[in-house]
């Protein structure tokens, strides 16, 4: 529910605030006082467009705020989404710079518009003469129907399948779209793998190659060095050992004379057990180390085998070229379990179009049905709106296709002339016909939705005495369950106002400004006496106000 608009420095309104309240609100006032703008307010409310042209005073800015409270659960819901907080009362809020620049707030939190304008259409419900009504939209002629003939459970059941069924076709696309961008790969994908399934690559065998390369490389070199080594340390006369030998045995003869001495002897033992170990090793790496040619060609084969390996997948080393060695092999193994999730998902789809077409030949079924009967309630509600011929007919039709709302197609024809043929809504009808079938729409249905605060826009535009009072009737019969804002220049509709606001004009110096004021009973009936006559009204215009008000 609208609780409280308030608005500033907005077309000619200087700074008002206007509380609402439950029920019919009804806003009068003389023509240019200013009622559209209130509506223009409610518009940015709603997320419509703004620009500097709407400031009041150039360089100020222009700020309207909107305090809701009962916040349907469909918009607490969105908050959520949105990661909004959720509290008793809602506030949103923009803001119109004297640049231009605009700034949207929900519960002071900035937001972007589009979130306002989903938000709105929860809260908010405008109907205005040469609007583009949600009526001429076949998602709305189709809710309505399900409205009336309570598919909800169904309807809720229905769009939970097809939501599932949705992902489950999108997933398809994506699951077949994969498997051709992977059967135009898999080819050479396969040439790949065979080639590396062919070498084998194995972890730390490149470097174990290369180093096996580098000593096989230098092997005469290796080999002369090491027996060089051997033959100075213990062949040649005298050896390094044989010089080695006699001077630890001198020294040996005086080691006990002191400490030092001793210390001699064993470092020069050490050496010569040192160099007898040097010995030892340089004549075995002589005796290991031989020339192999074929080896070697062997082992620089390997190794470029490798090496183009590695450039031909564009990596340095042989860990790089493992890890695409195993991705192949997983893209391979993928292309088998791809074809399993697109059987698996055409099933899962299957099933749910099973369960779906079920559920679609129910609605099908329901509002085929209800349809007649809706007809002739709106029918006769035009009629009592002194449309004597008007008719609405509903054409439903079976489609091949699923959709959110079933297998089905819907038109509203409409027809508001004897001997007319019924057309399409937006072909044939006047703002103001479009209006009352709205209301008689929203009448109708009052009891099986719940509906956001509905503002109507002269809805009596062109009608007077019997029909806009049963006009009115209308509005305050809509009105016990739902809040309503009408703005009327009908005094019979405005005086089923339980909540009467007057928009009037304030000139004070050069300036003119939009002020709106709460009527008292008094003020009501005065105000709907001047709306029945002239200004200041007479006395048979002040009774016959009385008596409009006594009706109510």
């Amino acid at each position: 529910m609208l609780e409280r608009l308030h608005i500033q420095n907005y077309a000619i309104i200087d700074r008002i605030t206007i509380d609402f309240t439950k029920g019919l609100s009804i806003i009068t006032g003389e023509t240019g006082a200013g009622k559209s703008i209130l509506l223009g307010a409610l518009g940015l409310i709603m997320g419509r467009r703004a620009d500097t042209k709407t400031l009041y005073e150039a360089d100020k800015k222009c700020i309207v705020e909107a305090v809701f409270s009962n916040i349907p659960q469909e918009a607490e819901s969105l908050l959520t989404q949105e990661d909004l907080d959720v509290e008793d009362q809602l506030f949103i809020r923009r803001e119109i710079s004297a640049t231009g620049k605009s700034r949207s707030f929900i519960n002071d939190t900035p937001v972007n518009l589009d979130i306002i304008q989903k938000l709105s259409l929860f809260l908010l419900d405008m109907h205005q003469q040469w609007d583009n009504l949600d009526i001429h939209e076949e998602n709305f002629q189709m809710e309505m129907i399900d409205a009336f003939t309570k598919n909800k459970n169904v309807l809720t059941q229905y769009r939970n399948l097809f939501n599932e069924w949705k992902k489950q076709v999108k997933h398809l696309s994506y699951l077949e779209e994969k498997k051709q961008a992977a059967a135009r790969e898999t080819e050479f994908n396969r040439f790949l793998l065979a080639e590396l399934d062919q070498v084998e690559p194995v972890f730390g065998e490149q470097e174990e190659m290369e180093n096996e390369l580098n000593i096989l490389s230098n092997a005469q070199s290796i080999k002369e060095i090491n027996t060089s080594i051997y033959h100075n340390l213990e062949e040649n006369e005298p050896s390094v050992l044989t010089v080695l030998s006699n001077l630890v045995h001198e020294v040996g003869s005086i080691s006990d004379i002191s400490k030092e001495y001793q210390e001699m002897y064993d470092r020069l033992y050490s050496v010569q057990e040192e160099c007898r170990d040097l010995a030892k090793e340089a004549l075995r790496l002589a005796e290991k180390t031989e020339l192999n040619p074929e080896k070697i060609h062997e082992i620089k084969e390997r190794l470029n085998v490798l090496y183009k390996l590695q450039k031909k997948h564009g990596v340095s080393d042989e860990n790089a070229l493992l890890e695409i060695w195993n991705q192949l092999r997983i893209k391979d193994n993928d292309t088998e379990s791809l074809d399993n999730d697109i059987k698996n998902t055409r099933s899962e789809i299957s099933r749910l179009e099973i369960k779906m077409e079920k559920d679609a030949d129910i609605l099908h079924q329901s509002r085929e049905k209800g349809i007649p009967l809706f007809e002739k309630n709106v029918k006769e509600m035009l009629h009592d709106l002194k449309m004597d011929h008007a008719q609405l007919s509903i054409k439903l039709e079976k489609s091949d296709k699923f959709s959110e709302n079933g297998k089905n197609k819907i038109l509203w024809l409409f027809a508001a002339n004897k001997g007319s043929t019924p057309l399409p809504l937006k072909s044939v009808a006047s703002g103001g016909e479009i209006s009352r079938l709205n209301l008689c729409i929203k009448s109708i249905l009052a009891s099986a939705m719940v509906l956001p605060t509905i503002i109507f826009d002269e809805i009596d535009a062109g009608v007077s005495g019997d029909v806009a009072l049963k006009m009115g009737e209308m509005l305050s019969n809509l009105a016990k369950n739902h809040q309503i804002i009408s703005i009327t220049h009908s005094p019979q509709v405005a005086s089923k106002a339980h909540h009467h606001l007057h928009v009037f004009k304030n000139h004070e110096g050069n300036k003119t400004t939009t002020n709106i004021k709460v009527l008292s009973p008094e003020e009501k009936i005065y105000t709907l006496a001047i709306m029945l006559s002239s200004d200041p009204p007479t006395n048979t215009a002040l009774a016959a106000a009385q008596e409009l008000i006594s009706l109510s």
